[in-house]
């Protein structure tokens, strides 16, 4: 039994800060630094905005105001039957009810240091109606101190008696400059807070999303680290596990192989186990470069550099031998002063190559030419292995190097699972090559490996 350890107490195993972590940390306090910003910036946005109109309006208005008509108010009960009182009442109480955010307008004037209401847009009725020469006794030293400047002010949030308020403030100023009264405007307060808070909320909701987001992915991403560790771990140990046995039996049978006591049958059958214990390993690290290869373990960490023509040259070697048994010349132009250098893994590309001269014999009829050629263009190194067997079929071709989809040539007799070629197209995608196959009944098959020159 497999026994991977894996420590469930610490979920993100045992690391130290790493680029991703900085990362994280760093982007979660960007949105931070961003949030606080657009709070500031919706805060002072909004205040603005609202300071910026109510002045507006409220300047309009008192730059058409005649201020000789204030002069005729007397700021006592008796204004109440004055025809200016009454048409600048009206005046005052459309401007109220045409602007439907403001709660409040008024007119007032100034004795002796003291703020007195001249006239204001409520109706006599209401309770909070400010009758003409009502003192305003909580007005402030800012309300009191904008009567000189002669130009518009705002009074920011602040009470008084009949709420909280927003008021912006405009000079009715006669021909010698003097400034006879104030025309005010009063938005609710609580209105603006409102407005935001809300605003401020889509704030908030927007930095809480994005913090899970990015905190979703980092750990989404720790997780799969975790799992891409263990699929490591599986990989080694089932290595270790199922090869060692393997091998350790194959040194064992070949020791009894050379046992001359033996009776023939006996050798033969030896023989016939010793080379089934050899394809069985041969299969065990098919499979174990399979499993590193869909899930992505190979590394190009250990690249160093290679000189390829070297490694296929090996390769044809060794794959003398299997040409004789059916009578197949194996002819290559790759002489042993060829250079093909690239950064790689040289075990691997030389797996690579196994796989696509044991496939060019073993689909080739006997008697046939199993040719190898190499192309450098000084930005890639090209090498085509090409036989004269049977072509592969259109429907073969899209699927010849994806698993359990190899090639049945009833024809030359042979038959293949498609791990060959599949386990090839992963180690040359993982050296950031191409590898391709050209197959017609006219000219043969030919497999193209293409690997860049500096990886």
């Amino acid at each position: 039994m497999l026994n991977v350890p894996y420590n469930s107490s610490m979920p993100f195993g045992k690391r130290g800060l790493k680029r991703e972590d900085i990362l994280y940390y760093v982007a979660c306090v960007a949105i931070l630094a961003v949030s606080a910003l657009a709070f500031f910036y919706v805060g002072h946005t909004t205040n603005t905005q609202t300071y910026e109109q109510l002045v507006r309006r409220v300047q309009s208005v008192a730059t058409v105001l005649e201020p000789a008509e204030m002069s005729q108010l007397t700021l006592s009960e008796a204004d109440l039957d004055n025809p200016v009182y009454i048409l600048l009442k009206k005046k005052i109480t459309a401007l109220k009810d045409a602007n439907k955010d403001l709660r409040f307008a008024y007119l007032m004037a100034m004795r002796n240091g003291r703020v007195y209401f001249m006239l204001d847009s409520e109706d006599p009725s209401s309770e909070d109606y400010s009758p003409p020469g009502q003192e305003y006794v909580e007005a402030s030293p800012a309300l009191i101190n904008g009567w000189n400047p002669n130009v518009p002010f705002v009074l920011e949030i602040y009470a008084d008696r009949w709420g909280n308020w927003i008021s912006a403030l405009a000079p009715v100023v006669n021909a010698s400059g003097t400034t006879v009264a104030l025309i005010g405007f009063d938005q609710n307060a609580d209105t603006h807070r409102l407005v935001f808070y809300l605003q401020s909320g889509l704030v908030l909701l927007a930095t809480i999303a994005l913090l899970s987001l990015v905190s979703m992915l980092y750990v989404f991403n720790k997780r799969e680290q975790d799992l891409v560790k263990m699929k490591e771990d599986f990989v080694a140990v089932a290595s270790h596990e199922l090869r060692s046995p393997l091998a350790s039996l194959r040194w064992s049978l070949s020791t009894l192989r050379l046992d001359t006591s033996l009776r023939p049958e006996m050798r033969d059958t030896l023989n016939d186990i010793y080379l089934r214990i050899c394809s069985l390993i041969d299969l065990t690290s098919t499979f174990l470069l399979t499993t590193s290869a869909d899930h992505g373990l190979m590394r190009r960490a250990d690249f160093k550099p290679v000189n390829v023509a070297r490694v296929l040259r090996s390769a044809i070697a060794d794959g003398l031998s299997l040409g004789k048994a059916k009578n197949i010349t194996i002819q290559s132009d790759i002489g042993p002063d060829t250079s093909a250098m690239v950064m790689g893994d040289a075990e691997k590309l030389r797996l690579v190559f196994d796989n696509l001269l044991s496939n060019a014999v073993k689909y080739s009829p006997p008697g046939s030419v199993v040719s190898i050629s190499y192309v450098d263009d000084q930005t890639s190194r090209m090498f085509q292995v090409h036989n004269r067997g049977i072509s592969i079929s259109k429907t073969d071709l899209d699927s010849i190097f994806k698993g359990f989809r190899g090639t049945n040539a009833e024809e030359s007799g042979a038959m293949g699972t498609g791990f060959g070629l599949y386990i090839s197209k992963k180690i040359v995608d993982f050296h950031r090559g191409t590898i391709t196959c050209n197959s017609s009944e006219a000219n043969g098959t030919t497999f193209t490996v293409t690997l860049p020159a500096n990886v």
